[in-house]
Order: C-alpha cells, then structure tokens, then sequence
C-alpha cells in the first residue's frame, strides 16, 4: 500500500500461536499490575484486617484470631507481584536458551549435519516456549 508516494506495510495477521502468546503475556502483566495496585491501595487496612496499619508492613499469619487469613501484608504484595513479573519474562528467557541449547549441540555433536538449525521468531520462541512448559508440565505430573 503506497501512502503519499511512499510504502506503508499493513499490519501483519495474528495466527494462533501469536494470538495465545500476547494474551498469556497480556494476563501475567495485568495479574501483576493488579497485585502490586492491591498491595498499595489496601496497605493500611481491608475488610478483613482493619488494624493493617499497626501491624506493620509485614506480619506474619494470624490463623486463630483471624479466620486463617494469611498473605496480606504489603510485603506479601510485593513478593506475589515479583513472582508473577517473573513469570512474564520467563517464557522469553527459556526461548533463548532454548535455541542456544540447540545451536550448540548441532554444531557440537554433528547429529545433523545437513540441517541448519533457524533461529524462530519472538512469537513463535513463545509458542515453542509454551509448548514445551506445558508438555514438561503434564509428563512430570
């Protein structure tokens, strides 16, 4: 598509993995976001611990006075939303040492010789990624 005399390119369609992909990304993001707003909106009291603000930033759990309630202090906001923040870049970091794990065996132990190995696409490292998480998960289980 030409504008003003010169190339414009229209947007590239999302497939299905592409699809998957930003939407595990876009919901690890939002979850993280969502917490770490939580622990600073509700640092100073809840429903169910009006007193927050006396017991410090962080507590320990407080099972019989308080119904079990555990995990609520600002502290814990912190840790759960690190937690998920890794989470989201984790399938990125796994993609990549992925493909290295592979360039390295092809070139080391010559199991191949006549097929290059080709570095994927961010969006299909993901699906790669996933795949593999998902299977590892359910053959370990």
């Amino acid at each position: 598509m030409a504008v003003g005399g010169k190339v414009a390119l229209l947007p590239i369609p999302l497939g299905i993995a592409n699809f998957l992909v930003h939407h595990i990304h876009a919901f690890t993001i939002h979850v993280t976001v969502l917490i770490l707003l939580k622990g600073v909106l509700f640092a100073r009291n809840s429903h169910l611990i009006p007193d927050k603000a006396n017991l410090g930033f962080r507590f320990p759990c407080d099972e019989p006075g308080r119904w079990g309630i555990c995990q609520v202090s600002a502290w814990d906001h912190v840790f759960l939303g690190l937690f998920w923040l890794y989470n989201s870049i984790s399938i990125v970091i796994f993609h990549f040492k992925l493909i290295e794990s592979i360039v390295w065996a092809h070139n080391k132990l010559k199991v191949s010789p006549t097929t290059q190995p080709r570095a994927l696409s961010i969006i299909k490292g993901h699906a790669v990624g996933v795949t593999h998480y998902l299977l590892g998960g359910i053959a370990t289980t």
